[in-house]
């Protein structure tokens, strides 16, 4: 009887225990991972030489911040701080929540570059190149050696500084300033470098690939008919071993490890947006129109046409943002291409958007240095 009784006791524990476990699991099971969701979008304003920040789900206008004067720069965002620069010669530190100025650092010129934060320094072109402490705007360095004083959109990348001075791109130390090397193109360059694998891209007449530490050259591919088309060519954008690269002609999608061209796209001639490429479509705009293309392929997917020249183009989680001349600023279904909403503002808009989400995670245009 005994035996019986410890027995019972023995079942009854070891089917607690069980029972024990499996509860202890369940209550410690962790809910799954809201998605994330776009919150704020961030726009320069330029003829207003205003600071715009939108709701990104409906296109409220949340703040707004009034520079000195024009702004065709694009902003970027960082650790809770809008950076923007102005054509009165000042970069900006905004707060991202209230639209109050932080901080404000004045340069030798205006400045038409979308600044780039990296380390907790931000980095843009005036008449010099700066880096300045992010949170205080002190300036660490600056970079003079240039004959055109027409510094535009930096790219860091392996603490390196990667910067087009109209015909000649740098690479310098991104801590002291030092050059490391410069590459020359008779015709000039477009804005920005991209910079992926150890491989440096960028536009003009020619788009090259240069090595990152050394700068020698490793392919180039014609893609300008003539000179003035360098002033409306896009930054070239990299993903899954493709370059896309474009003109006021054509779309281009080349093999980034040889500029083989895969397939090229004929296009409207007018000014073209740099592109920007998400779940297997490449977005761009060319005039009025922004376009959404396969990414294999070049077929069109959907076009969307705003009422004037159309800018570079910032995609969200599923949503494209589009600013134009039109004084517009759109937010886009990135599949569909149907309009979810647009924001009237007071004058053309010529800078790009910068997109915030909730959990924190900001989204660059292709035009800008951040945008890989």
């Amino acid at each position: 009887m005994k035996h019986f009784f410890r027995s019972l006791s023995l079942r009854f524990l070891f089917v607690s225990l069980i029972c024990f476990t499996i509860f202890s699991c369940t209550d410690h099971v962790n809910p799954p991972e809201e998605p994330d969701e776009d919150e704020t979008v961030y726009v320069g304003g330029s003829l207003e030489s205003k600071l715009y920040a939108f709701n990104a789900a409906t296109g409220t206008k949340k703040w707004e911040f009034l520079a000195g004067d024009l702004i065709f720069s694009s902003p970027t965002v960082a650790s809770g701080i809008v950076y923007i620069g102005s054509a009165d010669g000042r970069l900006y530190a905004v707060d991202a929540v209230t639209g109050i100025k932080k901080w404000e650092f004045i340069a030798g010129y205006n400045i038409l570059s979308c600044p780039t934060v990296t380390n907790g320094l931000v980095y843009f072109g005036s008449d010099k190149l700066y880096a300045l402490d992010a949170l205080t705007g002190v300036k660490k360095w600056e970079f003079d050696q240039s004959i055109y004083k027409t510094w535009f959109n930096p790219t860091v990348s392996n603490d390196i500084v990667y910067a087009i001075d109209y015909r000649k791109l740098y690479a310098l130390n991104a801590k002291t300033g030092g050059k490391i090397w410069e590459f020359t193109s008779v015709e000039g360059f477009a804005p920005n470098p991209t910079v992926v694998n150890g491989v440096v891209y960028v536009g003009g007449d020619k788009l090259y690939a240069l090595d990152a530490q050394t700068g020698i050259k490793k392919w180039e591919f014609m893609i300008g008919t003539f000179f003035q088309d360098r002033n409306f060519i896009g930054n070239p954008t990299v993903a899954n071993g493709i370059v896309y690269v474009t003109t006021p002609f054509n779309l281009y999608a080349l093999d980034a490890l040889t500029g083989t061209k895969k397939w090229e796209l004929g296009r409207d001639v007018g000014r073209s947006s740099s592109p920007i490429v998400a779940n297997g479509i490449v977005y761009s705009g060319n005039g009025s129109k922004l376009y959404a293309v396969d990414a294999l392929t070049g077929a069109e997917k959907w076009k969307f046409t705003a009422g004037d020249f159309v800018k570079d183009p910032t995609i969200g989680n599923g949503v494209v943002y589009v600013s134009s001349e039109d004084r517009k600023l759109y937010a886009i279904d990135a599949i569909t291409g149907a309009k979810k909403w647009e924001s009237i503002t007071g004058d053309k808009l010529y800078s790009s958007p910068c997109v915030v989400t909730k959990k924190g995670v900001v989204y660059h245009p292709g035009l800008s240095g951040d945008q890989q």
